[in-house]
């Protein structure tokens, strides 16, 4: 069994160079789709130390979405932003680093 200090171990370096922050209208595997308009823009993220297998950010982090856009999906690039490192759907988020939207 991998140990839950193993664990956080990994999630702490999968996670250490991706610091911003992506809205999607749908999947991409390349991080196209992404929200656009009005002031709408990346955002960095802080990541707090991973504890009990978990990781989340180490505060609020505020996504100006145009009215009537609709955000599915949530990505994560470096801080150079160009490589894209992924994306995940925004309801597998818990609410307590989901972004307002």
């Amino acid at each position: 069994m991998i140990t839950d200090s193993f664990t956080n171990t990994l999630l702490d370096t999968a996670f250490a160079a991706s610091d911003k922050m992506s809205l999607h209208t749908a999947y991409s595997a390349t991080g196209v789709n992404e929200v656009a308009g009005g002031s709408y823009a990346k955002q960095t993220i802080t990541w707090s130390a991973a504890a009990a297998r978990s990781k989340a950010s180490s505060g609020n982090i505020d996504f100006p979405v145009p009215a009537a856009t609709t955000v599915a999906w949530i990505g994560i690039w470096n801080s150079a932003l160009t490589v894209f490192r992924g994306m995940w759907p925004r309801l597998s988020l818990s609410s307590s680093i989901l972004p307002p939207c």
